[in-house]
């Protein structure tokens, strides 16, 4: 099964993830069904171990039954693509004022974005079908990173299409 051409191809035109447009002549849509009966799932996030480690550690803990890793995209069914970046912002000015003196400071934080995509892989010389894209941010410490919500997106969604809910 040749898949890897397509998948590679996607996969490099969504490197930019919102930044340059992508051509939906390099994939087709598809629906969260086609997900249906396919366990073996490649993980691609632009080089950034740490997201690829908690993509793979969220999966391993939902302890979904048959879904697999794989290391070689050759092997996948199933591409979950993500990236993300950290973007500082201002969240809030305060001012205090002492007699005739006022001082004021501003406060910021760094926000985290991120995208996610699923695909499922091209077979032969089928096009990959593009089936969720999830953007999110992080917008306090508190609040859960993009990287897991889109994890956490992409498993309830794979466990409903499943029957395993």
């Amino acid at each position: 099964m040749k898949i890897f051409p397509y998948v590679l191809l996607a996969v490099l035109c969504l490197v930019g993830f919102g930044t340059a447009q992508t051509s939906s002549s390099e994939f087709e849509f598809g629906k969260p069904s086609d997900l249906k009966g396919l366990t073996k799932v490649y993980v691609q996030t632009m080089g950034d171990l740490k997201e690829n480690e908690r993509i793979v550690t969220r999966i391993n803990k939902a302890k979904v039954p048959n879904l697999e890793i794989v290391e070689d995209i050759e092997d996948a069914e199933i591409v979950l693509v993500f990236g993300g970046s950290t973007f500082h912002s201002v969240v809030g000015v305060s001012s205090n004022t002492y007699g005739n003196s006022t001082n004021s400071s501003v406060a910021s934080a760094n926000l985290l974005q991120g995208e996610g995509k699923v695909f499922v892989a091209g077979r032969d010389n089928d096009k990959p079908k593009l089936i969720m894209r999830v953007q999110n941010e992080q917008e306090d410490k508190a609040e859960k990173r993009p990287v897991t919500k889109f994890v956490e997106e992409f498993i309830k969604v794979y466990k409903k299409i499943n029957g395993l809910n």
